[in-house]
């Protein structure tokens, strides 16, 4: 690898829709999400993430259900221990189980990211402008490395794209969290 940072990553000359860029979440594929006990998997935190910043003011309870503050994304781990990992203070939050039942093609960033040249690990604490990027490709979602687990990965599904996402999988709540850290 070159040595590449993800700042570099110039999507003006990828086809994301391109085979070699793409891998299938088939039927039966575990996600999982925390997040604070009165809300579903589907509900924003209203919390700015690696992806996004919000305004001090805002109010995730004026969007709709399934959108992430501000982005039109929901985000889930992988492993049930990534998402844990993710999550800085797990106290009065629940887990849920997302189960994919119907097959999903998404774009994985690390083949996209090999195909550029850009280096391991491309996801950092640092706050790239990069969901933008891929949300502007109209897109269903995008599958990446864990900026918090070196093994694991995350699934960011882009709403606004991909609306009846819900009814691609199932939810159950696995438990509420009892550790006050994450890991």
């Amino acid at each position: 690898m070159s040595g590449k940072t993800i700042a570099s990553l110039d999507l003006a000359t990828v086809n994301l829709s391109d085979k070699q860029f793409i891998r299938m979440l088939p039927n039966g594929t575990e996600l999982f999400r925390i997040v604070l006990e009165n809300q579903g998997p589907f509900k924003p935190t209203g919390i700015a993430t690696a992806w996004a910043s919000e305004p001090p003011s805002f109010d995730a309870q004026g969007y709709a259900e399934g959108l992430c503050a501000g982005t039109g994304a929901t985000y889930f781990a992988r492993s049930r221990s990534t998402a844990e990992k993710e999550v800085e203070d797990l106290k009065g939050k629940v887990i849920w189980k997302i189960t994919v039942q119907r097959a999903i093609e998404l774009p994985d960033l690390d083949e996209v990211c090999r195909a550029q040249g850009i280096s391991k690990p491309y996801m950092t604490e640092t706050r790239e402008p990069l969901l933008h990027q891929f949300y502007g490709k109209r897109i269903k979602g995008l599958i990446c490395e864990s900026r918090k687990d070196e093994n694991g990965y995350t699934v960011v599904i882009f709403n606004d794209w991909f609306p009846d996402f819900p009814g691609y999988v199932q939810r159950e709540k696995v438990s509420p969290s009892t550790t006050s850290a994450g890991g």
